[in-house]
Order: C-alpha cells, then structure tokens, then sequence
C-alpha cells in the first residue's frame, strides 16, 4: 500500500523539477543571453558576443575588429552589459593580435607597468607610441579613472588589451 503513494509522489517530484529547471534555462536563454548578445551586437567594432552564465558567475567575451577607438567602445559594451546582465559580470575582449604584436606588446609591459606605478601618464604613452613606431607598428594609448587602454595596430591585425589600474597612491596620508 505504501508503495502506491511513494511512485506518484516521485513522479510529482520529478515532474516538478524538470518545469523548475525547464523554466530558468528558458529564462536564462531568451531573458538575460540572448538580449544581451543582440544589444552587444549593435555596438560598432564588435563582431561576435558569447554570453555564459553558470551559477553566480558572469562572463562575456566579445570579439572586436577594426576598433577605431577602444575606449569609447569598451564604454558602450560596459553600459549594455551593466543595463542586461548586472555589475558584477566580466567583460573579456578579444581581438586578432598576431605573434609579432603579442611579442611588441610584451617588451611595452615594463614600460606600462612602471608608468602606472609611478604614474608617470604622458612619458609613458610617449615611449610605448615611439617604441611602437619603430616597429612599424600604430599604437593608440589611452586613459579614464579606472583603466588604461592599449591599441596596436599593424596589417589586418589588432591588439586591444585593458588594464585596470589605481590612481590613488597607497600609503599616503594627505594633510
């Protein structure tokens, strides 16, 4: 007799977790992916958007080609993905860097890092433009509040990487 109560309650169960989780994989493909990748895809410069959501974890990695200017466009991915998908998601960039630029850009690194520790701004984006130039190699540097924003462009290749830094000099108590 027991047995009889325990099969439709089971049945009840399982049918109650597949409509749970039937509904939140609806909602997170057509209510928080898909308007995201549609929005993502109007911005200029960016070809292809993959939106990934799995437990509290947010990513968006957007594929971006001939960017005229990396700043203002990595400013309108970050308003559409703070208006659908939330704050606390990450934003990755890709671009097409060929070897010769990842090697470029690794020799810049102590240039940019160091300027940014020492904040030293104007020297900085001079020396990484000149080192740049002498590579045959176009490099467009630029600046807000949070981050530094790096171009270089050679060919039909394009590196576009965005570093975060802090402005506010640690340990200094100003009076």
């Amino acid at each position: 007799m027991s047995r009889i109560r325990i099969i439709p309650t089971l049945v009840v169960i399982v049918i109650t977790l597949s409509i749970l989780f039937g509904g939140w994989a609806v909602y997170k493909n057509f209510g928080l992916e898909h308007p995201a990748e549609q929005a993502l895809k109007q911005v200029p410069s960016v070809q292809s958007v993959k939106v990934m959501i799995s437990n509290q974890n947010r990513t968006v990695k957007v594929t971006v080609w001939n960017v005229q200017d990396l700043q203002s466009t990595y400013h309108k991915i970050k308003q559409v993905v703070l208006q659908s998908l939330g704050s606390d998601t990450q934003i990755q960039v890709v671009d097409t860097r060929s070897e010769a630029l990842a090697h470029l850009y690794q020799t810049l690194q102590p240039v940019l890092y160091e300027g940014i520790h020492k904040g030293n701004y104007t020297e900085m984006i001079q020396t990484i433009e000149s080192r740049a130039k002498q590579a045959n190699v176009v490099a467009n540097v630029s600046m807000d509040s949070a981050n530094v924003y790096i171009q270089l462009t050679q060919d039909s290749h394009q590196l576009d990487d965005i570093i975060p830094y802090n402005n506010q000099q640690q340990g200094v108590n100003p009076s």
